[in-house]
């Protein structure tokens, strides 16, 4: 049996069987991913938008540079990734965290 419940805007899935019961919230790891990354793009537009303002264009850059490179001589693999955060994206990113508490 499967019971849908509300609490504080949260769906909440409870499944009664065989003697133990199951809580699973509606909120998905998936969901907090979505939201960081639309809030990241909204503060990056807004940034590339204020051009004009000079302390918005300050950032720090932070990830793996120059990139790992794995040579297997039949294959290369090469890992990396650089991550630029500004204070309009990371403030687009905590508005996202704050959208996903919510809901």
């Amino acid at each position: 049996m499967v019971c849908i419940m509300f609490v504080k805007g949260t769906i909440i899935f409870v499944t009664i069987g065989r003697g133990y019961i199951v809580i699973r919230s509606a909120r998905s790891p998936w969901i907090l991913l979505l939201l960081l990354i639309a809030g990241a793009l909204v503060g990056s537009a807004i940034t590339q938008s204020l051009s004009m303002v000079p302390y918005i264009h300050s950032t720090a850059s932070f990830g793996l540079t120059p990139p790992a490179v794995l040579d297997l001589h039949f294959a290369s693999l090469t890992f990396g990734f650089s991550i630029t955060l500004g204070p309009l994206t990371a403030l687009g990113m905590i508005l996202g965290l704050v959208i996903y508490r919510r809901i």
